[in-house]
This record gives structure tokens, C-alpha cells and sequence, in this order.
């Protein structure tokens, strides 16, 4: 049987797409693992930390390399604050990853997490920066982890991981053994072969991607007490209340949308892609889209445009001509953004790009009887009042996530219901010593 798969980063180096072992790929990642147990969990905190600082500086390279990937979101969501909040609010407290904890709930018992081994986590293609995200819950919970990528998939993981390997807390606890921790391959979908091992060595699989590619995944052999957490493919929206149309929230609301549809270019399940305007006036609607036009001429310095494919500017014109000839439309010159503006009362559908729909809401309970589990993220800007009605409402119905404009991409937990560490670990508790 063939075992053999292209490695982007293997044993903390980029390997430039070579053949490698799938098994030697396993087994490397399982030892090195065995060192990364050793390390306190506040130096694993402490070296990705200094990689997001450094990611953060506008001089690196990997900005230019890799435009409108969203690596200085990455960035803010890797700082010591935000992981050390990350792994408390998930295990109540971040140390019992090191040695036993007692809680106040249960005395004389104390609990320690221990990492459940091999994390594989399957990658969609649409957002790479994503599978850094998996990645650290991995590292922070030191676990082991392969992480498939989609076939077409661009060269920004392996390159990200290779800034850590320089990185050092002290002598002992430095990025370069953590990064040993991790192997990235990609391998023809078809192959199901390779699947199969890859599934079966498997301790926790994380899937992402869509209906089929889970159930694909979930199909191959795995063993009894393999874990599996999912991440199928969502869809969000924005609701912003008739007060935030006036002219003097509208300049930032519009400022803010723009730059949630920019980061990812709409390609994270977080990314907006309809706007609903809680009111009846034509009049409103057309001044909102004017000045939404203007907030994307001005992210477009910020976030540049990465450049759609023949395929994506086609279906982009096609949508412009039929809304331009029967509805509404404000674009740009190009192929940059696109706003679209019709009477009909639907969620999306997604297109990327730029491309948002613009649509009046006077509904809330008729929006809530559309909202099926796959809705991730709605972005509000709306009172109380509203806000109150349309979470409790909307949260119901199956919706995951309430933000505020401008933070749609702002990754924190629970990400789809799951607070994730929870899942890459597995408790052992023990109880005082009491000898009669």
C-alpha cells in the first residue's frame, strides 16, 4: 500500500511539498509530543504570545506574502491575555493542564487534564488562518496534531509555523520543540487509504468543511473513543436597528460592516453577507448603501483586495447586470465590492468577494422562522430593546453567536457551541488520601 503524502512542514521544518510516510509523520509527532507534556502550560502561552507580537509587526514579511489572510486578527487572538482567558474559561482553571487542582465545588477531590494524544484536523480550503486557530487549542492542550489541508491550499500555515521556531522563554522551553509537535500534509481526497490510517490514528478528529467532506471524514474507521468535533459550513448576517440610520451613527456602522466583509474576504463562516435594516424607508436604505460604498472605498487601504478568479468575476457581472437591470446595485469599478439591494426576504445566498446583500427587515419573528442551525454569527446594531428580543428569539432558533459590528471575526469561544479545549482533553480526578 502506498503511505505516502505531500508534507508542507514536518518535524519543525517546511518541507516544501515532499514526499514523506504518513506513519513516519505519526510517529514523529507522538514522541515529540512526550517533551511538550513537559512544558508548563503559561511557557506554551508565553511562546505563542511572542509569536503574535511579532506577527503584529508591519514589518514581516508574511503581510506581503499572504494579503487579506487575516493574520493580524490571528494575531490579536494568540496574545497571552486572550489565551489565558481562553483556557480558564474552559477549564475553570488554566493550570490543572499541569498538575492536579482542587475546585472549591468538590473537597478533597482534586483534577487534572490530561491532552487525549493525536488531534487530526481537516481543513477546509476556503480559510487557512483557521487551522492555525485549531492548531494552538492543540498546542495549548499538548496534544500532537497532523493537520490535512485542502489540496489547493497556500503555502501560509507551514510559513507562520517556521517564525516559532526561533522563539525561546528559556533554554528549555523554546517554539522550535513545540513546532516538532505538529506535521502539515495534503494528499488527493480520493486517496481513501490514506484517510483511513490517518483516521485511525486519530484521538480527536476536527473537521471542517462542508456537509459532504464531514460525512466523507466521518465515514473512515476510527477507534471506539475517538472524539470528534465539527465544523460544517455556516453563514452569517448583520441587523442594524432604524436608530443607526440616522447620519450620526452612520458613518461608523458602515465603516465597521465594511471591514467585517473585508477580512477573509467573506470566506470565514463569522463573514457577513447580508445586511437587514430594521425599517420600511426606501429613502434610508439607499443613503445606507451609499455610505456603506464609501466605508469599502476606504477599507480597501486597509484590507486590500485579493484577486477573484475568471470563475468568481463572471458569476460577480452576471449578479451585477441582473440586479442593475431589475433591482439595486453600488459597486466599484472592479471587481472590489459589490452591494445589491432587492424586496426579497432571504439569508444571502453567500458569494465572497465583497458581494453583500442589502435587504429591509420589519419582521423579526418571520427572520427567526428562516434561521436553521448553520446561521454562526449574527452582527447587531440595534437598542436594548431590540437586541434583547432578537437574541433571545434568534438564539432559539439555532443561531451561535451574537456580536457587535466590526468583531464578526473576532474568533473567541464557545466557537459553534463548543468550548474546545473541553474536547481535546480528558479528565482524571483523584481523591484525598484517607487511611482509617
Amino acid at each position: 500500500m502506498n503511505e505516502s503524502v505531500y508534507g508542507d512542514f514536518i518535524n519543525g521544518t517546511v518541507f516544501d511539498g515532499k514526499e514523506v510516510d504518513l506513519n513516519d509523520c505519526i510517529r514523529d509527532v507522538l514522541i515529540a509530543q512526550q517533551k511538550l507534556i513537559e512544558f508548563p502550560v503559561d511557557r506554551i502561552i508565553d511562546i505563542i504570545s511572542m509569536l503574535a507580537d511579532r506577527l503584529l509587526e508591519k514589518s514581516n514579511p508574511i503581510h506581503l506574502q499572504f494579503p487579506g489572510a487575516g493574520i493580524p486578527y490571528l494575531a490579536l487572538w494568540c496574545r497571552k491575555g486572550q489565551l489565558e482567558a481562553l483556557l480558564d474559561n474552559s477549564l475553570k482553571n488554566r493550570q490543572s493542564l499541569d498538575s492536579f487542582i482542587y475546585h472549591a465545588s468538590d473537597t478533597g477531590r482534586s483534577f487534572k487534564a490530561f491532552p487525549r494524544g493525536m488531534v487530526v484536523h481537516w481543513m477546509a480550503g476556503n480559510v487557512p488562518t483557521l487551522g492555525f486557530l485549531s492548531l494552538v487549542m492543540g498546542m495549548l492542550t499538548k496534544n500532537s496534531n497532523i493537520l490535512k489541508l485542502a489540496t489547493g491550499s497556500n503555502a501560509m500555515l507551514p510559513v507562520l509555523l517556521d517564525q516559532l521556531k526561533d522563539i525561546k522563554v528559556s533554554k528549555k522551553y523554546c517554539g522550535s520543540e513545540l513546532i516538532k509537535t505538529i506535521a502539515i500534509i495534503r494528499y488527493d481526497h480520493r486517496q481513501k487509504e490514506i484517510s483511513s490510517i490517518l483516521s485511525s490514528s486519530a484521538d480527536v478528529r476536527v473537521i471542517w468543511g462542508s456537509d459532504d467532506s464531514v460525512k466523507s471524514i466521518r465515514e473512515h474507521q476510527a477507534k471506539p473513543e475517538t472524539i470528534d468535533v465539527v465544523f460544517p459550513n455556516r453563514t452569517s448576517f448583520i441587523i442594524v436597528g432604524e436608530k443607526f440610520l440616522d447620519s450620526a451613527h452612520l458613518g461608523v456602522i458602515t465603516k465597521r460592516i465594511a471591514q467585517d466583509v473585508s477580512i477573509f474576504e467573506q470566506k470565514a463562516c463569522a463573514s457577513p453577507h447580508t445586511i437587514f435594516l430594521l425599517t420600511n424607508d426606501e429613502a434610508k436604505l439607499k443613503i445606507f448603501a451609499e455610505s456603506l460604498k464609501n466605508a469599502f472605498e476606504s477599507a480597501l487601504k486597509t484590507f486590500p483586495k485579493s484577486i477573484p478568479s475568471r470563475k468568481e468575476i463572471s458569476a460577480i457581472l452576471n449578479l451585477r447586470t441582473q440586479y442593475e437591470m431589475f433591482h439595486e446595485a453600488w459597486c466599484s469599478g472592479g471587481t472590489e465590492y459589490t452591494i445589491l439591494s432587492d424586496d426579497l426576504f432571504q439569508i444571502g445566498p453567500p458569494v465572497g468577494n465583497r458581494v453583500v446583500y442589502l435587504r429591509k427587515l420589519n419582521d423579526i419573528e418571520k427572520l427567526a422562522a428562516m434561521i436553521t442551525p448553520n446561521v454562526q454569527t449574527v452582527g447587531l446594531a440595534v437598542d436594548q430593546d431590540d437586541f434583547n428580543h432578537i437574541t433571545e428569539i434568534l438564539g432559539k432558533r439555532g443561531v451561535h453567536r451574537f456580536t457587535n459590528i466590526g468583531t464578526m471575526t473576532h474568533f473567541n469561544l464557545p466557537w459553534d457551541g463548543h468550548f474546545m479545549p473541553q474536547y481535546l482533553i480528558r479528565w482524571t480526578s483523584r481523591s484525598d488520601i484517607s487511611i482509617q
